[in-house]
């Protein structure tokens, strides 16, 4: 790769957002290449920059192509000129071209969410945060063990229960590989695993700010596990306040977190049909960006066509924002260990 290029975009990172040394050494040793980096240049330095990470995004249980925006970053003297709708326009351009379905981002501030539906994102993604009580339990089934080094046995199984939630962003092996390693070097971090038999029944990932540790993901295969990997870690930190982040339930409040938009519309909307049989509903569909998702769309009974001509009968119309709104309502998309 163009060192050049690294060395550019990182020093930007360093203008634009408040992160320490280390997660931005390990940043872009292990996540940062040119392959997934667009940038836009004032002579020779680069003015704005965004990494475009894969990931998928689990809809209806099935698994699409996704493009999560990382670090997007424009030189402060260079803002409020449009060069980030630009750079975005770009990278939506070249999603599509490479076969994306979604894009998705976490604002790195409550005012970016505003900025980021004028181009076509929607909050969708939400979560909870509970207050964990200990309960001391009175007999302990499972081996709880603290890993510090990545194990294939143990990615098995987070990426099978992940699979478990219809509405989620995945990772790969090679991600949660990068997330261990911050978890080390902000030394910040643990996970804690629980087997029986040799064979792992649940995982749990905690992270530490601020003298709260916040369990960022807790996946097991009973009540009773969950309960066991909960004792562990008030068993190892006593005096520690302990918070639950998780999916949403009725009961719980929303807390607004990621934004989704939709890049291949005909796509999305033909699998939408498929699990809404019963839908029949004509559209129009206005992308500024992305010229490619410019068309009349005519869902019927598990179908959709998709025709340059507005043919006879109502129409809904609907922006980017308002089309993904429509196609995550009521589903809760989730996000974790993004490491935002």
């Amino acid at each position: 790769m163009n060192n050049t290029i690294r060395r550019q975009v990182k020093e930007l990172w360093k203008l634009c957002f408040d992160d320490n040394e280390k997660f931005i050494d390990l940043y872009f040793n292990l996540r940062f290449n040119q392959n997934v980096n667009i940038s836009i240049e004032s002579g020779n330095q680069i003015i704005a920059a965004l990494p475009m990470l894969p990931y998928t995004l689990t809809y209806f249980g099935e698994d699409f192509q996704t493009s999560y925006i990382s670090g997007a970053c424009t030189h402060p003297d260079y803002r409020n000129r449009g060069v980030m709708h630009r750079l975005i326009g770009s990278a939506l351009a070249r999603m599509s071209a490479e076969g994306m379905t979604f894009s998705a981002l976490i604002p790195a501030e409550d005012w970016l969410f505003d900025y980021y539906a004028k181009l076509g994102f929607a909050a969708v993604c939400d979560y909870a945060m509970r207050d964990i009580i200990y309960t001391p339990l009175k007999q302990s089934c499972s081996k709880i063990e603290r890993i510090s080094e990545f194990r294939p046995d143990v990615y098995k199984y987070l990426n099978f229960k992940m699979h478990k939630r219809d509405f989620c962003i995945q990772h790969s092996d090679s991600d949660i590989k990068v997330v261990m390693e911050d978890m080390k070097v902000e030394e910040n971090g643990n996970v804690w695993i629980a087997s029986r038999e040799s064979n792992v029944v649940g995982v749990m990932f905690v992270y530490k700010e601020n003298g709260i540790n916040y369990i960022a993901e807790l996946l097991t295969d009973t009540n009773k596990v969950k309960q066991e990997l909960i004792q562990a870690i008030c068993n190892d930190e006593p005096q520690a306040p302990l918070k639950l982040i998780a999916p949403v339930n009725e009961k719980d409040e929303h807390i607004k977190h990621g934004m989704i938009r939709i890049v291949n519309v005909p796509k999305a909307l033909q699998f939408f049909a498929v699990h809404h049989p019963d839908l029949i509903m004509n559209l129009t569909i206005d992308d500024p960006m992305l010229s490619s998702n410019n068309n009349y769309y005519y869902l019927y009974k598990g179908r959709c066509m998709v025709s340059k001509e507005k043919l006879p009968g109502k129409h809904t119309e609907f922006t980017m924002t308002q089309l993904a709104q429509f196609l995550f309502e009521g589903v809760h998309p989730y996000m974790s260990l993004m490491m935002d």
